[in-house]
Parts: C-alpha cells; structure tokens; sequence
C-alpha cells in the first residue's frame, strides 16, 4: 500500500511538476506573444510612414515631370521661334540690300554726292611727283 501510495503521489507530483512547467511555459509564451504583437505595431507605424513618404515621392516626382514636359515643350517652342526670327532677318536683310549699281540708282537732287575739298586726292604716283 505504501508503494501504491508513493507511486500515486510521486505520479501526482510528477503531473504537478510537468503542469507547472507547462504553465510557465504558456507564460513564457504569452509574453514572447505579446512582444511580438509590440514589434508588429511598430512594424505596422513605420511602414504606415513609409508609405506616406512613398507617396509624397511618387507626388513630387509626377510634379517634376510635368514640370519636364512643360520645360521640353519651352524648348521646342524657343527653337521654333528662333527659326522664325532668323528667317525673318533673312527676308528683311535681303529687302534692305542694294542691288542696283550706284550709277543707275535715283539720287534725291538733295542729296547730291558730295566732293571733298582742301583734300589732296591725286593718285599717289601724281602727288610724289612720278617718282615711284
């Protein structure tokens, strides 16, 4: 009886041992549990940021594009008009040339050519006397 005695409670000592390691053990895990469920807050918050900055990125980089586009279009345009106003110099150069010789030209009769006085304008040879 003795050993019946001792074999139910060391069998009953033993079930509360492995029931107490069992509960510490959920203990244990609760709390690793728990911890876990922290890190995924955090986890859940910086990603929650990151994806407003996502976001703001995606935003600032469609505004830099289009403000791209518009620069582009700038540039085609200036090119464009630049185009317009060398054609346009070319046209008005070629309306303001001379191209009939100066002796067939009409000369205002008050704007004669004039002669320069006081001014020696002999050939060279005749103002050195022929000796060159």
């Amino acid at each position: 009886m003795l050993a019946r005695y001792r074999a139910r409670h060391s069998a009953a000592a033993i079930a509360d041992r492995r029931a107490q390691e069992a509960a510490q053990d959920a203990a244990e895990a609760r709390a690793a549990v728990a911890e876990a469920a922290a890190d995924l807050a955090c986890t859940r918050t910086a990603l929650d940021a990151l994806t407003a900055r996502l976001a703001e990125a995606n935003t600032a980089r469609d505004r830099a594009n289009a403000r791209a586009n518009q620069l582009a279009e700038a540039a085609a345009r200036a090119d464009r008009l630049e185009a317009d106003v060398q054609r346009l110099r070319a046209a008005l150069d070629n309306a303001r040339a001379v191209t009939v010789p100066a002796g067939v030209r009409d000369v205002d009769p008050d704007d004669q050519p004039t002669h320069p006085t006081g001014i020696n304008v002999r050939p060279l040879r005749d103002a050195l006397g022929g000796a060159a």
